[in-house]
């Protein structure tokens, strides 16, 4: 089964040579950090929050993974749980991305996790993500999983169960951060988030939003679990872009190591 996008021209550019050219515009490290076990990233239309992303994207060394897996969250269908990820390939937007069959039948074997077609289909969380990992890894084995109703916990057991398994994986977990405040709300509200990851303090972390909230108490979890820290690689708003101050989105860039 081949994903075609959804959001190609909307979020991102409609040919994979735009894709290319325009996160060849932005200004990114290119030293490479192969420690680097899992990622932060917004989901944001790439010319909000694609420079963000890029800079987390570019730190990463192909050579580290043998596949990418992305925890997305749900913002169209309201469901019980998780649904993974059951493509053959991805069109990103033009150019195919190897998906991950073997991450979707462990994970349907192990913890009975099925695949909601329709989910997949509407949600600009996860295939924003695609373009990027094909630019910054290449063909990596791509899967991954979206989430609504579900306990933190229980989706760091998925991503434990799941790293265990295949060791040489890149979690990503893409989220934005708060949505719709002026820009002063929105960088204190934000900077909940930020203090709450660096310190791994999820009471801190609460008190900030996130579309993703989930996904980030997820990973806290995990990084728990495993002895891991959070550092932050960069801090932008969509102000930066539209110059609109009253209607303002935050996004954060994070690596975990």
């Amino acid at each position: 089964m081949i994903k075609k996008p959804s959001f190609a021209g909307l979020f991102y550019p409609e040919t994979y040579s735009e894709v290319a050219d325009m996160i060849n515009s932005f200004k990114v490290d290119s030293s490479f950090d192969s420690s680097v076990k899992a990622i932060i990233v917004p989901h944001a239309g790439y010319v909000y929050s694609g420079q963000t992303a890029a800079k987390v994207y570019s730190l990463l060394d192909s050579k580290s993974y043998d596949r990418v897996f992305i925890v997305a969250p749900s913002h169209r269908y309201s469901f019980k749980g998780v649904t993974v990820s059951r493509y053959d390939s991805f069109l990103v937007p033009d150019q195919n991305l190897e998906g991950d069959i073997e991450i979707y039948e462990y994970l349907q074997s192990e913890m009975k996790i099925d695949f909601i077609e329709k989910v997949f289909r509407d949600e600009h969380s996860y295939e924003v993500q695609l373009p990027m990992i094909k630019y910054f890894l290449g063909d990596k084995k791509t899967g991954g999983l979206i989430y609504s109703d579900v306990d933190p916990v229980m989706l760091a057991e998925i991503l434990q169960k799941l790293v265990g398994k295949f060791s040489k994986t890149l979690i990503v977990i893409s989220t934005d951060l708060s949505h719709f405040k002026n820009l002063n709300n929105c960088k204190i509200t934000d900077q909940y988030i930020i203090d709450g990851l660096l310190n791994n303090s999820m009471e801190m972390v609460v008190r900030g939003e996130a579309c993703g909230m989930t996904g980030i108490l997820a990973i806290m979890e995990y990084v728990k679990r495993n002895g891991l820290s959070i550092k932050l690689i960069d801090y932008s708003t969509s102000a930066n872009c539209s110059g609109d101050e009253n209607r303002v989105v935050g996004y954060g860039g994070f690596v975990i190591c």
